[in-house]
């Protein structure tokens, strides 16, 4: 049989293949030609493997290798099919052909419950905004009216987006899994920070996954002769809405458990001698306790107050929201326990970055193991993992699995 580190490598370098932007990183956006590539890749592989293979009404490929108790519920291992513009080649996909190869090698004499592959739709969000689309239209949480209503910048809904792909949108809803019917779910994923990586530690066990919060925010003030208004009379719109989000930076740097990004800013008319009227910036905030969530909310409405006082307008969409979700203790602590038995070191760390397992979480017990991401790059050409780091995933995951037919 062919080595796990070779075999995993192996299937990352063919699925990088499928990427819109060869040469400079993979673009893998939802419902594409690339992504059909991918997916029809994935089947016959997972048909290789004798997993009985099927395409989901949103698009997302699954392999059952069956269990002798059928009535039991699952275990799900993968992750997401999609990737960013111009990403890396691990990101997903990484976590996906571990769970290939772990269907490879389970017992199949000694496996109670089904074991699933699965490799879900849209989980980046990059085209059409929300993410997260296979797995929420696992858990039931997709329907057609939504895949009418979402449309990308271009005006292209995602119900227009699945007819090209050859998928129905009205029957999105049969795409939920019953309630129940997944026991556990198992994520491999690049860690996407620095923290392994540093600390020179091959395996991260997850044990929660922040909650988000996005905005959009746009301060108006009043557009003026930049060279005949003194400082102290302008109500510059790009200045005040740069203090907003100062304060809101600051907080998150004195309290070190939390992170503000502004992703965008835009001062409008945008010349170097008009004062800007208005002013436009999004903002993020991610926190993986619920109360530091509300703190940096608090303090964004504060800075915003203070704003207003100093005679600027200002306005506040909230645009995104999800919750921190803890991953299961109990799964946490087969792992942790798999690890010390297999003598590999791990840290419990919590990820920074969403991902499908917060949302399988709401309905199942769910897990993540993370691997090294080399100099902490993610979303881009230059992303890495080590395939040894992969493999010492895997291992632990067949852990995990055997583990989990012994419970009662």
């Amino acid at each position: 049989m062919e080595g796990l580190e070779q075999a995993i490598a192996r299937r990352i370098e063919e699925f990088s293949r499928f990427t819109a932007t060869p040469g400079q990183g993979c673009t893998r956006l939802p419902f594409s030609k690339e992504t059909r590539a991918a997916a029809e890749y994935l089947k016959e592989a997972m048909g290789q493997l004798g997993l009985e293979v099927w395409e989901d009404q949103a698009g997302s490929v699954f392999g059952r290798l069956a269990g002798r108790d059928r009535s039991l519920p699952c275990v799900m291992c993968g992750s997401h099919l999609d990737s960013v513009v111009s990403g890396g080649n691990y990101d997903g996909a990484g976590g996906i052909m571990c769970a290939l190869e772990m269907a490879r090698r389970l017992d199949r004499e000694k496996l109670e419950r089904d074991f699933v592959v699965c490799a879900l739709m849209d989980e980046e969000g990059c085209r059409f905004g929300g993410g997260y689309f296979g797995s929420l239209s696992v858990m039931g949480k997709i329907d057609a009216a939504y895949c009418r209503r979402v449309k990308d910048p271009e005006g292209v809904s995602v119900a227009q987006q699945m007819k090209a792909y050859g998928l129905d949108p009205e029957d999105i809803a049969q795409a939920a899994w019953a309630p129940g019917s997944i026991g556990d779910y198992l994520e491999i994923h690049a860690e996407q920070g620095p923290v392994l990586d540093q600390q020179g530690v091959p395996l991260g066990l997850v044990t929660g996954i922040v909650g988000i919060r996005r905005y959009e925010v746009t301060v108006l003030g009043q557009s003026n002769h930049a060279g005949t208004t003194p400082m102290d009379q302008r109500k510059d719109a790009l200045t005040g809405a740069t203090r907003v989000f100062l304060q809101v930076e600051e907080l998150a740097q004195a309290r070190g458990d939390c992170v503000a990004t502004v992703g965008r800013i835009q001062a409008f008319p945008g010349s170097y001698n008009i004062i800007p009227g208005r002013a436009e910036f999004l903002l993020e905030m991610r926190a993986l306790e619920q109360e530091r969530l509300e703190e940096l909310e608090g303090a964004l409405n504060q800075a915003l107050e203070e704003a207003r006082a100093a005679g600027l307008e200002v306005r506040l969409e909230p645009t995104s929201a999800s919750e921190p979700v803890r991953l299961s203790p109990t799964l946490l602590r087969y792992n942790r326990e798999a690890c010390t038995r297999l003598g590999i070191p791990c840290l419990e760390l919590a990820s920074g970055a969403g991902h499908d397992a917060q949302i399988i979480a709401g309905g199942a017990r769910a897990a993540m193991l993370f691997v090294p991401s080399r100099g902490g790059l993610s979303h881009c050409p230059q992303e890495w993992s080590d395939s040894a780091h992969l493999a010492q995933a895997v291992q632990v995951g067949l852990e995990l699995v055997g583990q989990l037919q012994q419970e009662k």
